[in-house]
């Protein structure tokens, strides 16, 4: 009977793959790669770009781990979205276009009134987001759909808390503005 490993922590992995251990490096990878794949695929709007780039991200830390630094006080996730989020601006301002993706459709909504609906919503707030300006947009989605805390998005942004706070209020409001005017409401 195969048990299941013992949890190792991110950072505890990451440490480990500094020392040059292949099997923490596998584990790291295996355990945690979802998170960054998801980051990845909102800001690019392509699963295999983004698949792309956390494996890219992925190959620059085995092949130098000592970039991340535990004793700046830097959580490894927040260190490597941080890492992941850069080299998907970098392929973003290469490209110059970004087609966007509505979230698909589960089976249980297809085809009903309600869901229709619900992918109309969901493909306006995708458009709407996409309008925002990039590091608006980023902040959002760090902070909204990955569940980070303002202070670890900040990190990961390279910002001040305070210069973050600002551009979530502003991407808000910018939304809020989209919001009331499809509806047909002024704002107050």
């Amino acid at each position: 009977m195969e048990t299941e490993p013992t949890p190792i922590s991110e950072e505890a992995l990451a440490l480990r793959v500094q020392k040059g251990d292949r099997e923490a490096f596998n584990r790291l990878v295996q355990e945690h790669v979802g998170r960054y794949f998801r980051i990845a695929r909102r800001i690019l709007g392509d699963s295999g770009e983004a698949e792309d780039i956390v494996q890219t991200a992925y190959l620059k830390f085995w092949q130098a781990p000592s970039k991340w630094n535990a004793d700046l006080g830097w959580k490894f996730s927040t260190w490597f979205y941080r890492v992941v989020v850069n080299l998907c601006l970098d392929l973003k301002r290469r490209r110059r276009e970004t087609p966007t993706e509505a979230p698909p459709e589960t089976s249980a909504e297809a085809g009903t009134e309600d869901a229709l609906i619900h992918r109309e919503r969901q493909r306006r707030l995708v458009a709407w987001l996409e309008e925002l300006p990039e590091r608006q947009r980023s902040a959002l989605q760090l902070c909204f759909y990955e569940g980070l805390s303002n202070e670890e998005a900040a990190q990961v942004m390279g910002l001040k808390l305070k210069a973050l706070q600002s551009l979530l209020m502003r991407a808000k409001a910018q939304l809020r503005e989209k919001v009331l005017a499809a509806s047909g409401e002024k704002a107050s």
